[in-house]
C-alpha cells in the first residue's frame, strides 16, 4: 500500500480532467496521522470515484439520445407526415437514378443481412437488389431483423432512398417482417 499511495498521487495530479486539484490532495498530504490521512484520501478518492460516474452516466444518456432516430417531420399542425411515402419496387431504383432519391420510399423484397451489410433484392434470383442500412433502426428491431433475415427473408423496407457508393441505398427506419 505504501509503494502504490505515491503512485496514486502522482496520477491523480496528472489528471484534471477527473477533477483532481493539486490543493485537495496537498490537503490530504499536511495531515500528520497515517490514519487521517489515509481517511482523507479515500474520501477523495471516493469522491473522485462518484463524480467520473457521473460523468459517464451523463455521457451514456447522451449517446443513446443520439443513437435515436429523429421523430418523423410532419406538416405544421396537421400531423400528417411531411413528405408521403412512395411505394416503389426494387427494379424502379435499382439502377441507380431514381427521381425519389432524397425522399422516404416503401419498398417489398427479400432481405439478406449478412454480417457487414444489408440488401433488398427484387426476388429469390438475386439479380436486381438495393444497398438497406439498418443503422436508423432502434437495437431492438436491428437483433430481429438480423436473426430473421440472416438466410433471406421476404420484407417490407420503409426508409429514405440515398446514393451510397455502390448505388441506390434505403436508410431503413422500419422493417416489417411477415408473420
Amino acid at each position: 500500500m505504501r509503494r502504490m499511495l505515491p503512485a496514486l498521487i502522482l496520477l491523480a495530479l496528472s489528471c484534471p480532467a477527473f477533477g483532481a486539484t493539486e490543493a485537495e490532495l496537498l490537503l490530504c498530504g499536511s495531515i500528520e496521522d497515517p490514519g487521517r490521512r489515509l481517511s482523507c484520501y479515500d474520501t477523495y478518492v471516493r469522491a473522485l470515484y462518484e463524480r467520473t460516474q457521473r460523468q459517464a452516466e451523463q455521457r451514456s444518456r447522451k449517446q443513446q439520445a443520439l443513437a435515436r432516430p429523429p421523430p418523423p417531420q410532419t406538416r405544421a399542425g396537421s400531423g400528417t407526415p411531411a413528405q408521403p411515402t412512395a411505394q416503389v419496387s426494387v427494379a424502379e431504383i435499382a439502377d441507380g437514378f431514381s427521381p425519389l432519391r432524397g425522399r422516404v420510399v416503401t419498398a417489398q423484397g427479400v432481405l439478406l443481412v449478412t454480417a457487414d451489410a444489408a440488401s433488398l433484392y427484387a426476388d429469390a434470383t438475386g439479380t436486381l437488389w438495393v444497398s438497406v442500412s439498418l443503422t436508423h433502426l432502434d437495437r431492438k428491431s436491428f437483433i430481429a431483423v438480423s436473426d430473421a433475415c440472416a438466410a433471406g427473408c421476404h420484407a417490407t423496407v420503409t426508409g429514405r432512398l440515398t446514393t451510397a457508393s455502390l448505388g441506390p441505398q434505403i436508410l431503413a427506419e422500419k422493417v416489417t417482417l411477415p408473420r
